[in-house]
């Protein structure tokens, strides 16, 4: 067990600077950056064996899981019930534009220099999330 604990301090200290900036990004307060950082690491302590530091894959799997984390806190902390169903429909993509888009007034250029997509990506992304957001209003108007 110690040395799961050493692996993960070594872990915390060579990537939750890298992690922070990319939660920084999405979550505006520090609380909820805090929350999500140690949500993160929390998950790794639990997993520990499923990851592999040494693969060369891992910081991109651990920057995929941190945005993944702070997209679903920033959705706890900002949704109110017209979205929560419609965001339980959507890919993590569309989450993600959607609620950097709509939660935290993101441009469709801020959002892509954010999270390093093609502009048309975040345009089809942002539309598709938007179109399942009116969906679920014109059905929850139509009961």
């Amino acid at each position: 067990m110690e040395a799961a604990n050493a692996s993960l301090d070594q872990l915390y200290d060579k990537y939750a600077p890298l992690l922070f900036s990319e939660i920084i990004k999405i979550i505006p307060d520090d609380q909820g950056r805090e929350d999500a950082l140690a949500e993160v690491f929390f998950y790794l302590h639990q997993h520990l064996s499923d990851f592999h530091p040494t693969n060369d894959f891992f910081a991109i799997r651990l920057i995929n899981y941190v945005r993944r984390i702070a997209i679903c806190n920033l959705c706890k902390m900002q949704a109110d019930n017209r979205y929560c169903a419609p965001l339980e429909t959507m890919t993590l993509g569309e989450r993600t534009v959607f609620a950097l888009h709509c939660f935290r007034s993101f441009s469709t250029s801020q959002i892509v220099a954010v999270l390093r997509l093609r502009h048309q990506t975040v345009v089809s992304l942002l539309h598709s999330a938007k179109m399942k957001v009116n969906h679920a209003s014109s059905a929850a108007h139509s009961r």
